[in-house]
């Protein structure tokens, strides 16, 4: 059974700010959150005429919690930017991709999705010290190895006991673009973002990695950042609130080829 909630745009955004950013953060940075959201679910809208519904309700879309969920701070931030999205040099609604923490740098998106039909061109990878205060800015974690295997398996991976995985090719930015997975039944390649889905994008944070050995019969990982990387780095655009930037200001910054326009919302 597939349950599928229609509610109107601007009550969906302001169940999801909540959820993907501090209620608390500086009010700029909340702005940013809410004229990206918006944005990405109208590029979402556009990419999903053939199934049911437009996002899901999770990390695969973005979170939403519902009424249940909405906080003053950003009802107020979706209010103050109501209709206001970026778009591409096309005019259309830009793919706004965004994470957690880059680490110090961003990623473009074909470096991510190497399957992403007609990659956006809106991104550069840029460095961004402004998420500095991220909690998990910098990270380490062991992983046994059964846990990777198994879930490698689950993922549809024909991999037999790990031998040993390393990075096989990098992006420009540092992250692990592929990575080459030796088992008792040969060495595969994994895309990096694939692998980390995985085994689990909140045990492997990013695969912007800074050391990986094996110890024993567990992985040692040590990395910076949380996500994928691509696009807006939400602790950098807190960072960069604090620091007085406004709210076109973040945008430009992680989305400089786009442009900053009022466009209204479906149904309005």
């Amino acid at each position: 059974m597939q349950v599928i909630e229609q509610v109107p745009f601007e009550e969906y955004l302001r169940g999801v700010l909540p959820r993907e950013v501090g209620a608390d953060w500086p009010a700029e940075s909340l702005k940013s959150q809410a004229v990206i959201s918006r944005t990405y679910v109208l590029a979402m809208m556009n990419r999903s005429v053939y199934k049911d519904y437009d996002v899901t309700n999770d990390v695969r879309s973005q979170v939403y919690g519902g009424l249940q969920a909405e906080k003053p701070a950003t009802s107020e931030a979706v209010e103050e930017t109501r209709g206001e999205i970026l778009v591409d040099g096309a005019g259309a609604p830009a793919l706004s991709f965004f994470h957690s923490s880059c680490g110090g740098r961003t990623e473009t998106p074909p470096y991510v999705w190497s399957d992403l039909q007609n990659p956006p061109t809106d991104f550069e990878s840029i460095r961004d010290p402004y998420c500095r205060s991220d909690p998990y800015r910098s990270w380490a974690r062991d992983i046994s190895a059964e846990r990777i295997q198994n879930r490698l398996r689950r993922a549809g991976y024909r991999v037999g006991t790990l031998r040993k995985i390393s990075a096989a090719k990098e992006s420009p930015s540092g992250r692990v673009w592929s990575f080459a997975v030796e088992s008792s039944r040969g060495r595969i390649l994994v895309p990096g973002n694939n692998f980390r889905l995985a085994v689990g994008p909140e045990v492997l944070r990013s695969t912007y990695l800074t050391d990986l050995r094996k110890k024993g019969s567990v992985f040692h990982f040590e990395g910076k950042g949380w996500g994928h990387g691509a696009g807006l780095c939400q602790w950098g655009a807190r960072g960069r609130a604090q620091e007085g930037h406004t709210y076109t200001q973040i945008l430009k910054a992680y989305y400089p080829n786009s442009r900053l326009v009022k466009a209204g919302s479906p149904g309005e």
